[in-house]
């Protein structure tokens, strides 16, 4: 397994990971609210913008080429987007 941060053009296979994750394990304990709040939050448009202000790193974990894990850490060192 390799674990490497990841580049923007990357940024958004790990985002359908997240929700594909989230969708099916998370999302039955959240309100439709709280979905539609992390929802909002996942948007790819709002992480690029964080991405390309330094305010957040992604870091993948990868079997050969395909994308397994991702974790994305905000620049106040926050752990966040934990999902495998």
């Amino acid at each position: 397994m390799d674990v490497r941060i990841l580049q923007q053009h990357e940024i958004l296979p790990a985002l359908h990971l997240v929700w594909e994750v989230f969708a099916e394990d998370v999302a039955p304990a959240y309100t439709p609210e709280g979905v539609a709040r992390f929802q909002e939050f996942i948007k790819y448009d709002n992480i690029r913008d964080m991405y390309q202000k330094g305010e957040i790193t992604f870091f993948g974990a990868f079997e050969g080429t395909k994308l397994c894990g991702t974790m994305a850490v905000k620049s106040v060192g926050h752990i966040c987007l934990f999902y495998v």
